[in-house]
């Protein structure tokens, strides 16, 4: 109720999700997506299609068959597929944004197949977007990383990490977030001197800016630390 209440006072419906949500559309803001009339329970239909834009409703205790964030994401999936033939530029983004959920539910083979599947189809639009693809190849190279595929993983992580250099300084947060997700792979493949190396790198690139990529420092600063550890540098590690 207290969320409600902070909702209802204006603050960023998406910034509460990131802040208080246990579902797997977290770092999404809670986005589910375009929804239509069966995607829901009825339960939960009853409520959300009256409401207005902006509107918040009052907390729903659902009860009986509950539909997941799953189900949903997989509806969607199909819905793009069969609707958005004829826009690719729409697809690739909306398709991005699914593999990122599922990644975040712990599907990552369901979240690599979006993603590629995204890339392809920004790869089509005539309205393709460099950050778009450079950020759904880090998302890529992420999902792949949790599924244990060390190699592609990498590879797809210096596509990104070159694609991002090429825009420098236009997308620093995505250069970034590529250093990242490729040292994240070489330290768990061993290659720890370049994996520092991007580490330290994204650090001072993240304290260069004014603000945010505040969970990016402390990823970064917490797997540095894990690295030094490994290698009995331990003086190093507590210092971060």
């Amino acid at each position: 109720e207290q969320v409600v209440e902070r909702a209802r006072a204006g603050e960023d419906f998406a910034e509460l999700a990131r802040e208080v949500s246990e579902a797997g559309t977290k770092a999404e803001g809670g986005l589910l997506g375009e929804l239509e009339r069966g995607d829901l329970s009825a339960q939960l239909e009853d409520v959300a299609f009256t409401l207005e834009e902006r509107q918040v409703s009052d907390p729903i205790e659902t009860q009986g068959q509950e539909i997941t964030a799953r189900e949903i994401l997989d509806r969607g999936a199909e819905k793009i597929d069969r609707e958005l033939v004829d826009q690719p530029a729409v697809r690739a983004n909306l398709l991005s944004t699914m593999g990122r959920v599922y990644t975040g539910l712990g599907l990552y083979g369901q979240a690599t197949e979006l993603l590629d599947s995204a890339l392809e189809a920004d790869s089509e639009s005539g309205d393709r977007s460099d950050v778009r693809d450079i950020r759904t190849r880090i998302a890529l190279a992420a999902a792949l990383y949790l599924r244990g595929e060390y190699g592609r993983s990498e590879a797809v992580a210096r596509e990104a990490l070159d694609h991002a250099r090429a825009l420098d300084p236009a997308a620093p947060e995505a250069k970034i977030n590529a250093m990242i997700v490729l040292a994240d792979v070489l330290s768990d493949t061993g290659v720890d001197q370049e994996a520092e190396a991007l580490y330290r790198d994204a650090l001072d690139r993240i304290g260069a800016l004014a603000e945010g990529e505040e969970a990016q420092r402390a990823r970064a600063l917490d797997r540095l630390a894990v690295l030094m550890m490994y290698q009995d540098r331990l003086d190093e590690a507590q210092s971060y």
